[in-house]
């Protein structure tokens, strides 16, 4: 809950799918582009965009890992 809560305030996040697991799946403009930026930053997303446009799935981690996402996503130029 607490990673939906930021990942809401994250200006790249265009939607966040519902979800019952420990993965959240969202859509962002440049999916391709992000998810390159995350995984040179030694953050690991899978990159869903070949099955739903622009689609990035991510894994709840621990508060430390989910904060350097949000970091991560808010950086992100």
């Amino acid at each position: 809950e607490e990673l939906i809560f930021n990942l809401k305030s994250c200006a790249l996040v265009k939607k966040i799918y519902p979800s019952v697991t420990n993965f959240v799946l969202i859509e962002v403009s440049e999916a391709t582009k992000i998810y390159q930026y995350l995984v040179d930053k030694g953050l690991v997303v899978r990159n869903r965009h070949s099955v739903l446009n622009n689609s990035l799935r991510i894994t709840v981690g621990t508060k430390t890992e989910n904060n350097q996402l949000i970091a991560a996503l808010n950086a992100f130029q």
